[in-house]
């Protein structure tokens, strides 16, 4: 019988098995996480958690809007700019200077933030539905 700790344990396993992480010389402040989820083109998720000033910023690195740049997706229009905004407010996330997807987070909501914008990111490949 599958109980709910079982089922628990099983999820964080999962994402614990399937999860990479790695720092870089240089940046000492910024880990790159791979995550275990998936984008429209079936490549890992990849984000950036940067520790600066007591704040933690969860970053795509601007990935998920040049995706969609060079996909064709014509970000500009009405209905394709409405539908992006909606999706970024839904999930607190903003969208920074150099098209970066991003959301503050403070170590107590960590993991929660970073759902955030998996999901948000997610959400944002269905756009590649609307390619002409």
């Amino acid at each position: 019988m599958i109980t709910q700790n079982i089922f628990i344990d099983k999820q964080t396993d999962w994402i614990k098995n399937n999860s990479f992480n790695r720092k870089f010389a240089n940046k000492k402040e910024v880990l790159e996480i791979t995550t275990p989820f998936l984008d429209i083109h079936n490549d890992y998720i990849q984000l950036y958690i940067i520790s600066k000033n007591n704040k933690i910023i969860i970053s795509d690195d601007g990935f998920t809007y040049a995706d969609l740049i060079m996909s064709g997706i014509i970000i500009n229009s009405l209905y394709t700019k409405q539908i992006l905004e909606n999706i970024l407010q839904n999930y607190g996330v903003i969208l920074g200077k150099n098209n970066e997807l991003f959301i503050t987070a403070q170590f107590n909501n960590l993991i929660e933030n970073e759902h955030k914008l998996i999901q948000s990111i997610i959400a944002i490949n269905n756009l590649f539905n609307f390619r002409s």
